[in-house]
């Protein structure tokens, strides 16, 4: 296990379909000490109908939560997608840049976009978060 030296509010984004991931990632966060800003897992569960066909008003407002939550963070996780795309894990990603947020990218797949390359820490196995982590934090609002 590993532990923060530094406890930061995080915010962990990926595809949708690959909630699994992301839910394993959170919880290397929180057993390092990390606070998660926004779980959208719950949220997306919540939704009987797919992301796609979901009413506009929700979509709205959870999507809006999920930029709330990169906002609230220090450090935004990026888990690259492994195999489908993603949209929104990648507009979160452009809102982390923007705001000059610290920058994780997880998974041999973060080299797939020179979007990627603007990560802080480049961590190859998901577990090795709270490392990435530590790194990051020394570029937040830079």
């Amino acid at each position: 296990m590993i532990l923060a030296r530094t406890p930061a509010l995080i915010y962990v984004a990926g595809a949708t379909r690959d909630v699994e991931r992301v839910r394993t990632v959170q919880g290397y966060c929180r057993t390092a000490g990390h606070t998660i800003t926004f779980d959208w897992t719950a949220g997306i569960e919540s939704q009987t109908a797919p992301e796609a066909t979901m009413l506009d008003e929700i979509a709205r407002a959870l999507a809006w939560r999920c930029l709330d939550g990169v906002r609230d963070a220090a450090v935004v996780v990026f888990c690259a997608p492994k195999y489908q795309p993603t949209r929104g894990a990648w507009v979160e990603l452009g809102y982390a840049v923007a705001l000059k947020r610290g920058i994780v990218v997880l998974g041999e797949a973060g080299r797939q976009s020179i979007f990627c390359r603007l990560g802080h820490a480049h961590v190859r196995d998901d577990w090795q978060v709270a490392l990435g982590i530590e790194d990051a934090l020394h570029y937040v609002g830079k």
